[in-house]
């Protein structure tokens, strides 16, 4: 693991705390999207939030892209 991996973990983690801890929108499930070390996107679940099953963080954050 990098120091670029755990750099974007942490962005995961983060979207992941204020999907479950602060928006309580369904679990701590978070996901980025990196492309050439950049961070394009950072996502979290939002089934309850937004009331669709398929709304998973990695699926969220592949809508945003």
């Amino acid at each position: 693991m990098t120091n670029n991996d755990r750099v974007h973990m942490s962005e995961a983690i983060k979207s992941m705390r204020e999907a479950e801890v602060v928006d309580r929108t369904c679990g701590p499930f978070g996901c980025v999207i990196v492309r050439e070390g950049q961070v394009l996107v950072s996502s979290a679940i939002s089934v309850i939030k937004d009331n669709e099953p398929t709304a998973q963080a990695e699926v969220n954050a592949i809508r945003i892209a």
